[in-house]
């Protein structure tokens, strides 16, 4: 509430989990999960972008490599942006964590590229990274600049983290598989 008040923050990006690698735990919808959803309708303007976990190599019962492992928690929640890791290639990277969730909702809800990633590091340097946390913060990016083109376009009025939610999955192009799936 602080940083929203003193800073009008409206966009956060989240690269943690609490459970990875285990299939009996992917997607579910938790208490954290709960929480997130809490969060975002006590502060309906602020979006919370989380990476959606590097558990794409695990083969979870009942499902086909890669499916169902979507990291539990955060990500599973509602009204946050989970973002995937895409290849260089436009091709959803074997180790991105995809859905379903647990319930069967669509997890995550877009991806980034997310190979390759240049960012920075201690000490004044760099490093080449790959994964979730590498895609994440360029969709949190891409809203935080949807936000600053509709307060120019709205008299600074800020809009609500659905909105820029449904505006980047709308507006991302679909790769793979046509239409909505659980990559």
């Amino acid at each position: 509430a602080t940083y929203i008040a003193d800073y009008r923050m409206v966009v956060t990006n989240n690269s943690w989990g609490n459970i990875t690698g285990e299939c009996d735990l992917t997607g579910v919808y938790d208490t954290y999960s709960k929480l997130m959803d809490d969060i975002s309708i006590q502060f309906p303007y602020l979006l919370h972008v989380f990476a959606a976990g590097n558990d794409g190599l695990f083969n979870c019962q009942g499902f086909p490599q890669q499916y169902h492992t979507i990291v539990s928690g955060h990500q599973s929640a509602k009204n946050v942006l989970s973002v995937g890791w895409a290849e260089k290639n436009q091709t959803v990277s074997i180790g991105s964590s995809v859905g379903p969730a647990a319930d069967g909702r669509l997890k995550p809800e877009i991806v980034s590229q997310g190979s390759g990633l240049r960012s920075t590091a201690p000490d004044d340097n760099y490093f080449t990274d790959w994964g979730t946390s590498m895609a994440a913060p360029t969709v949190a990016g891409g809203a935080a600049l949807l936000i600053e083109k509709y307060r120019k376009m709205n008299n600074d009025v800020d809009p609500k983290s659905g909105l820029v939610k449904a505006l980047l999955m709308n507006g991302a192009r679909d790769i793979e598989n046509p239409a909505p799936d659980h990559k």
